[in-house]
């Protein structure tokens, strides 16, 4: 974890239910998600282009996504996504459960 102060993201839950929890998260410039764990499996969708850094315990890496784009992602640890962009990002990730 860094010392670096940034902004926080707005996170709206959407729907939160015995099977799926859906947020939606908006970054501006430079915020940031926060420290998180990541959950047994998540579906993530991007409604706007990001450029993304990736914060691991183990490290930094890039990570630009188009809008439209949609994945699976497995679980794999504490993670915090930081924007590295100049606009909003804006994405839905549904949490199985």
């Amino acid at each position: 974890m860094t010392a670096t102060a940034r902004a926080g993201a707005t996170v709206t839950r959407l729907e939160d239910n015995s099977r799926v929890t859906i947020i939606e998260w908006r970054l501006p410039p430079g915020a940031e998600t926060g420290w998180r764990k990541d959950v047994p499996g998540c579906v993530v969708f991007y409604r706007t282009a990001a450029k993304h850094i990736v914060e691991r315990r183990d490290g930094l890496r890039a990570l630009d996504v188009g809008a439209g784009q949609a994945w699976y992602r497995a679980p794999a640890g504490d993670i915090n996504l930081i924007n590295a962009g100049v606009s909003e990002v804006i994405f839905v990730e549904a949490e199985l459960k």
